[in-house]
C-alpha cells in the first residue's frame, strides 16, 4: 500500500519530502551511502517546486524516502553498533532527530499532513 500511495503522490504532482527546499533543517543527506547514479532521488528542489503550503515537515510522509534508500551494499556495521547507540553507518537519510528514524518510509499509507497538503493543493477545503 505504501508504494502505490507513494506514486499515487507522484501523479497527482507531489515530490519528495526529503527534497524539500528547507529539508536540512530536519534530516542530513549521507550522500556517501547512495548508489551510484542515484543520488538526484535525493536532490534539494527549490521552495517554488516543491512548495509544501507552510505545513510542517512529516517525517512520516508517504512521499518520504526511508533511512536506507538507494544505499550501496549490505553493511553490516549498523547491527554491530545498534546497541552502541552511535552509529547512522550505512544510512542515506538521518533524521536531525534521532526519534524519527524509524518513521521515515515506514507508513503504510498517507499521513495526515499528506492528506492535509494534497486537500490545501486541490482547494477542497475552500468552502464557495
Amino acid at each position: 500500500i505504501h508504494t502505490i500511495s507513494h506514486e499515487i503522490g507522484h501523479a497527482l504532482g507531489f515530490l519528495h519530502t526529503h527534497t524539500r527546499a528547507d529539508r536540512d533543517q530536519y534530516i542530513w543527506i549521507k550522500f556517501s551511502n547512495i548508489q551510484n547514479g542515484l543520488s538526484s532521488n535525493f536532490m534539494r528542489t527549490s521552495q517554488g517546486k516543491n512548495y509544501n503550503y507552510g505545513l510542517p515537515y512529516d517525517y512520516g510522509s508517504v512521499m518520504h524516502y526511508g533511512k536506507k534508500a538507494f544505499t550501496g551494499s549490505v553493511d553490516l556495521t549498523p547491527i554491530l553498533e545498534y546497541f552502541r547507540f552511535t552509529s547512522n553507518s550505512g544510512l542515506t537519510i538521518v533524521p536531525r532527530i534521532p526519534l524519527y528514524e524509524d518513521t521515515m518510509g515506514s507508513g503504510t499509507g498517507p499521513s495526515f499532513i499528506d492528506l492535509l497538503m494534497m486537500n490545501t493543493h486541490y482547494r477542497c477545503l475552500e468552502i464557495y
